[in-house]
């Protein structure tokens, strides 16, 4: 068979390799008995037990240097893994435990704009006095107030006026009217005499039980301020002996009011002018303020269904000290202008008027449904004002007004059914779940943690928030 040169080339490196390593280990075993050899020549001149207690003393170190390589030997590979191990553990504990405890918090938050339709209205509607929710009613708010300031100046002048105030006489007597002619006495319990100051003529009664009845105004007999008064109650003095006396009545519209008896002062019409108009201004201010805040909850009072009137001036002697114009040292005289007046309104029910404003402009419209959200900047128009005063304002029974302006119609949004359709559903089923409900322009989502794919399915953890005008 022929020779490989290249296995011949090889075979003989190879012979050469181990020719060179069994030399060097021959050598090295040569060297370890040589070293060995002149151990023992030397151990063979010390004495025996010394040679005991080194051989003893030699063979500790050893087993000392064993015990050592094999601890070293551990803990350079085993004692390694053993480190990287934990923290692997370490890392997935603490993994597993943020997904754990991020579960705890898991929450939703929806964002729904529902829809909005803008109105217009120009309605005339008709109320009656009372608090009943099932037909359009109002009810009356009626505050007094007095406001008074001193100025400086003013002259003494003598006043005699008779109280005046407004009545209604009753005619509980028969279904024939009655006749009263102007100057008709009025007495009153503790026989103050009042009159009527034109002539009237009282209509019959009604029905049974249902008097008739007319509105006069009336003015004291004498001067002086012992005939102003709250509300009173007359008998018609004519009559007086006679079956009608009991059955013919009349009681006062709010308070009888202007008497004046004596010496008053008088300020130069333009201070007086000016007074009167800061005494307006503040005072109707004030009771502005005050029936806000008397508003009963879920009622309506507009601004235009406000009325303030004037009832009652009175300038008398004032201390000069209390004069915004006051300097030390003057000696000119004070007058204290005092002004009284009444601010009344009508109240009415929210949801009363926006049942009555849909049934009106939007029949089709279930007001369980929507509402109107700016049904406080409608313009409410009292038909006849000017037959409405705070001497008869008790009396009114029924009233006719305009409402006009452009009522924003709102839907309302099912919050607790999206809730619950919601709860514990897929993000991608949010679009399918929301078409359910009408009357939405947009909604949105988002849950948290972002890695968690579905709403929780605890309603509570769910928030909703429509986006109400």
């Amino acid at each position: 068979m022929p020779k490989n040169i290249f296995e011949d080339m090889v075979k003989t490196k190879n012979q050469q390799r181990s020719t060179a390593s069994g030399k060097k280990s021959i050598d090295a075993v040569n060297k370890k008995q040589f070293v060995n050899s002149k151990k023992i020549e030397q151990e063979d001149s010390v004495p025996k037990d010394d040679r005991l207690d080194r051989i003893e003393k030699t063979r500790r170190e050893n087993e000392y240097q064993f015990q050592s390589s094999a601890y070293t030997y551990s803990g350079d590979f085993n004692g390694g893994d053993s480190k990287y191990g934990i923290w692997v553990i370490a890392f997935i504990a603490i993994l597993f435990l943020f997904f754990a405890v991020s579960l705890l918090f898991v929450k939703a938050t929806v964002t729904v704009n529902p829809e909005t339709k803008v109105l217009s209205m120009s309605e005339d509607f008709i109320a009656s006095k009372g608090n009943s929710s099932k037909s359009f009613s109002f009810d009356l708010m009626v505050l007094t107030g007095e406001e008074k300031v001193t100025v400086l100046g003013g002259e003494e002048k003598e006043v005699k006026e008779s109280a005046k105030g407004t009545v209604i006489i009753y005619n509980n007597f028969s279904l024939a009217p009655q006749a009263l002619d102007i100057n008709t006495r009025l007495e009153t319990i503790d026989g103050k005499i009042y009159k009527t100051v034109e002539k009237v003529i009282v209509p019959g009664m009604q029905k049974e039980d249902v008097p008739g009845q007319i509105q006069v105004d009336i003015f004291a007999s004498e001067a002086g301020e012992e005939y102003n008064s709250p509300p009173l109650d007359f008998k018609i003095l004519g009559f007086k002996g006679s079956p009608k006396y009991e059955k013919f009545f009349a009681r006062s519209v709010g308070d009888i009011s202007g008497g004046k008896l004596g010496i008053t002062r008088e300020v130069s019409v333009e201070k007086k002018e000016e007074s009167l108009k800061k005494l307006e201004s503040s005072l109707r201010d004030k009771l502005m303020e005050k029936a806000k805040n008397q508003i009963p909850a879920g009622f309506i009072l507009w601004t235009t269904a406000i009325f303030f009137e004037k009832t009652n001036e009175k300038f008398t002697i004032g201390d000069p000290k209390d004069a915004l114009d006051y300097k030390e040292g003057t000696e000119e005289e004070a007058t204290t202008i005092s002004m009284d007046a009444v601010l009344y309104g009508f109240i009415f029910n929210e949801e009363v008027v926006a049942k009555e404003i849909l049934k009106n402009i939007a029949p089709n419209e279930n007001e369980q449904n929507v509402y109107i959200s700016n049904i406080k900047d409608i313009k409410f128009t009292l038909q006849n004002a000017e037959n409405v005063t705070s001497k008869n304002i008790n009396s009114i029974r029924d009233i006719n007004f305009a409402l006009s302006g452009n009522p924003l119609l709102v839907y309302k949004f099912d919050d607790v059914s999206f809730a619950s359709d919601i709860a514990g559903k897929n993000k991608k089923d949010f679009e399918k779940i929301m078409n359910k409900y009408s009357h939405v322009i947009s909604a949105e989502s988002s849950i948290k943690p972002v890695w968690k794919k579905s709403f929780p399915e605890d309603m509570k953890k769910i928030h909703i928030i429509v986006n109400y005008p």
